[in-house]
């Protein structure tokens, strides 16, 4: 029973990891620029280059992804 539970287990920490994984990637292939939708369409270059910087969307995606799982992991989910 334990090692029916154990795989189990594994097989879901699996499926959950694969699942961050597509989502992740998902919402860093929409053509949408989240620094410019936070500050809106009628902002300047350097105010959305400031706000990415910010964001650290100026890194690897394979980075920020480590990142992202590491700080929700913690329960550091961003700020609302």
């Amino acid at each position: 029973m334990a090692r029916y539970l154990t795989r189990r287990f594994l097989a879901m920490l699996l499926t959950m990891l694969v699942i961050s994984i597509a989502i992740f990637v998902m919402s860093e292939v929409i053509p949408v620029d989240p620094a410019r939708s936070i500050l809106g369409q009628y902002t300047t270059d350097e105010a959305i280059q400031a706000l990415r910087v910010k964001m650290e969307l100026d890194h690897p995606i394979a980075e920020r992804y480590v990142k992202w799982l590491a700080r929700t992991l913690r329960g550091d989910l961003g700020e609302s």
